[in-house]
């Protein structure tokens, strides 16, 4: 008992990551699991932006929380959509936006939408909607 905590990779393949951003700092990050030793204070002004990685793939499902709101960002590759939109954050009203490359020009082609609840909304832009690869999506934590 007492002593060091033990550092040691949760049991799911699910990372989260904490930012703390000061202004005029650059932004600084840890993985928590490894936070009891990287201990620091912020100035004031700063905020945490919390994300939450849970497939454990950097490059899949994100979940984004900032301190101080009410809300959560999501972003969500097209290739992990079918796997994602079984989370409850799908469940849920919000505003999302679809991006991806267009045919010609290089340009991005954007697409923006509400969904109350967003899944099935999402749900029909995977079957119709060819264009996109990338779905961002704001929503509040809680429902009013």
């Amino acid at each position: 008992m007492g002593g060091k905590p033990e550092n040691r990779k949760p049991a799911f393949p699910a990372y989260e990551i904490i930012l703390v951003l000061s202004p005029g700092d650059e932004a600084k990050s840890r993985l928590l699991w490894h936070s009891e030793e990287d201990v620091w204070h912020p100035r004031e002004g700063s905020f945490t932006l919390r994300i939450f990685v849970p497939g454990g793939d950097f490059e899949g499902l994100r979940i984004v929380e900032k301190s101080n709101w009410n809300g959560r960002g999501l972003v969500c590759p097209r290739s992990t959509f079918p796997k994602a939109k079984v989370r409850p954050e799908f469940s849920r009203t919000g505003v999302y936006v679809l991006t991806g490359p267009e045919e010609e020009g290089g340009q991005l082609k954007v697409y923006i939408g509400e969904g109350d609840p967003n899944g099935p909304r999402l749900e029909q832009h995977y079957a119709k909607k060819d264009f996109w690869t990338t779905c961002s999506f704001l929503q509040v934590k809680t429902n009013i």
